[in-house]
């Protein structure tokens, strides 16, 4: 019987012996191990039929039917399924899908992953007044707030950054309400103090503006009153002739159709005849 080292020194030789043909790796990114073989892997964009039967050859594959992708080379038997974007849950399609490539599916505007899976989308968070984006929304984070510092404001919108107070002096005006991280400043016409000047000149100007007022008002006053009288006599005329009525001629002699005959001197001469 042979010693203990020489039967190991044999064992190993008849181990290398036996694996002499058989390669000791693969290259994962293009081949797959297939007991003594490294056989290709299939294409992106096809599944695997059936594996290689010799050393570094091909492997039988097949296209992706519809709705189906495969993203790199493999040697699955199948093919993975296209994504559904679904709307109900805040999805929109933005990349249609391909044999290689699952469809591209994003938040609508306004929205985000709910989680990391992006399972469901979820409304951006508004910011409240007196606070402004820091960051805005994108399809997979939500819209970071901020306080607004002094000097600016947010009133009402849940979208935009703190807006600086509006500058009364820079458009000539006087500001009448300060701003406030929630409010705008306030901004009306500048006050400028009457000096000595402007009163001699008020001063003079008054009275001769109430002079030349007050006789414009009597002016218009003597007027109207004249033209009421004249429509007046002209309405008393048209009814008077309408009504057949003699406009009153004035203190004329009218004859007296029945003259009364003096009792004297004549009426004894006429009484003497007649005898």
């Amino acid at each position: 019987m042979a010693p203990l080292p020489l039967r190991c020194l044999l064992w190993t030789c008849a181990l290398v012996a036996a694996q002499g043909g058989r390669k000791t790796s693969c290259d994962e990114d293009t081949h797959y191990e297939n007991g003594a073989f490294c056989c290709r892997l299939c294409p992106a964009g096809t599944k695997m039929a059936a594996e290689c039967g010799e050393d570094d050859g091909p492997s039988q594959c097949r296209s992706c039917g519809e709705g189906e992708f495969q993203p790199r080379p493999n040697r699955d038997p199948h093919c993975r399924p296209h994504k559904f974007c679904n709307r109900n849950a805040g999805f929109v399609e933005v990349a249609r899908p391909t044999e290689e490539k699952d469809t591209l599916c994003v938040c609508q505007p306004g929205m985000h992953c709910s989680g990391s899976m992006c399972e469901t989308c979820v409304p951006h968070t508004p910011c409240s007044p007196g606070f402004g984006v820091i960051r805005a929304g994108t399809p997979d984070s939500d819209t970071e707030c901020g306080p607004c510092e002094r000097g600016f404001s947010n009133v009402s919108s849940a979208s935009e950054p703190c807006r600086p107070w509006t500058s009364c002096g820079a458009t000539g005006l006087t500001e009448t309400s300060a701003g406030t991280d929630t409010a705008d400043a306030l901004c009306g016409p500048v006050y400028v103090p009457a000096g000595p000047k402007s009163r001699e000149t008020l001063s003079v100007l008054l009275p001769v503006t109430a002079g030349v007022a007050f006789a414009v008002v009597c002016g218009l006053c003597w007027t109207a009153s004249c033209s009421r009288r004249k429509i007046q006599k002209q309405k008393l005329k048209q009814v008077e002739l309408e009504e057949g009525v003699v406009p009153h001629a004035g203190p004329q002699e009218v004859e007296d159709p029945f003259p009364i005959q003096e009792t004297g001197k004549e009426s004894h001469i006429s009484e003497q005849e007649r005898q």
